[in-house]
């Protein structure tokens, strides 16, 4: 049974979708990527499992965690499961923490908040934690504002309030985004690492392929407000069938220089995307999709097992194995 189930999920404000008919499944321990670029949906996507969608946006479908049906729960409910059951690292940890409150003390609120310990138990607890997340000297950097920390000791401060209370399934959106590369490899095997201990789930949402690979087994791409395909991370890898998959592959490996673009150029995918809301009707990547016919003015439907894409005219050859993603490796 799976940890994390999530079915014919629909976001819209004022009746308008923005993310539409969203499937998947994460399993306990298990590692799933959700890719794609910037305002194809995988962030609303996350705040609506998390119920936190802004003012004026509306989920429906259906997000079940461990049993529980979280998008029926009373928002007292579901508090009581945000941090506890499941926890999110947001992008910007600037925004998530309170400028105004020592970091120590944003951990042990946090583990309070879930627990019924008393606060000197849970200061030694955050004082356990915080080594755990890189942090050689806890009892001083405890005390330290957020604006005393550089932005990946922000974000590993965010990383421990999230894993505070050992909730099954961790969410995190664009963790290193706004780190430079030393410290994003950084906070990344960090991450890892903790998920592994603790036996969690993660969801780890991008639009950078590559970072996604080196962490997660399978990955879920999002197009347009709908999954267009997921299969296990060494398959989407080498035999993405979806063309706009195959774009991203493309452009990943143009970036991390190893195709063919000349020097100065990086390859791109034709077009741009459009504002959540107003993708095409039928297939949403068609505009941009060099393999587009009249049948795609139709919704395709989504076929295939273990490998499923969304896709009326899918790439049936294999992708040059020699062209891939480059990653650290991608965990068991």
């Amino acid at each position: 049974m799976s940890l994390l189930e999530v079915s014919q999920l629909t976001v819209d404000v004022q009746g308008i979708p923005v993310v539409s008919d969203v499937r998947f499944a994460i399993s306990a321990g298990e590692r799933l990527g959700l890719i794609g670029e910037s305002g194809s949906g995988k962030t609303i996507t996350a705040l609506a499992i998390m119920g936190l969608l802004p003012e004026g946006l509306r989920a429906r479908g259906s997000v079940v965690l461990d049993g529980t049906e979280l998008l029926s729960l009373s928002e007292r409910r579901l508090s009581a499961v945000r941090g506890s059951r499941i926890a999110m690292v947001f992008q910007e940890p600037m925004t998530a923490l309170d400028p105004l409150m020592r970091v120590g003390t944003q951990i042990t609120d946090a583990i309070r908040i879930h627990e019924r310990v008393g606060r000197r138990a849970a200061r030694d607890r955050m004082l356990q934690l915080m080594p755990r997340v890189g942090f050689s000297n806890p009892r001083e950097q405890s005390r330290r504002f957020p604006h005393q920390l550089s932005g990946g000791q922000r974000q590993r401060i965010v990383i421990a309030i999230a894993i505070a209370c050992g909730p099954a399934l961790i969410l995190a959106d664009e963790p290193t985004t706004a780190l430079d590369v030393t410290v994003q490899a950084q906070v990344l095997a960090l991450l890892q690492d903790l998920v592994q201990d603790q036996g969690s789930a993660l969801l780890l949402i991008s639009h950078d392929l590559a970072v996604v690979s080196s962490v997660c087994q399978r990955i879920v791409v999002m197009y347009g407000g709908r999954v267009v395909e997921s299969a296990s991370t060494p398959e989407l890898l080498t035999r993405p069938r979806h063309p706009y998959t195959q774009a991203l592959l493309h452009t990943s490996r143009g970036i991390g220089g190893n195709g063919d673009t000349p020097a100065g150029h990086l390859p791109t995918i034709p077009g741009s995307v459009p504002e959540l809301g107003r993708f095409p009707s039928g297939c949403v990547f068609r505009g941009r999709c060099d393999r587009e016919q009249d049948r795609c003015l139709e919704a395709p439907p989504t076929t295939g097992s273990d490998h499923l894409v969304a896709c009326w005219f899918p790439l049936t050859s294999p992708s040059d194995p020699t062209a891939a993603v480059t990653t650290g490796g991608v965990g068991a």
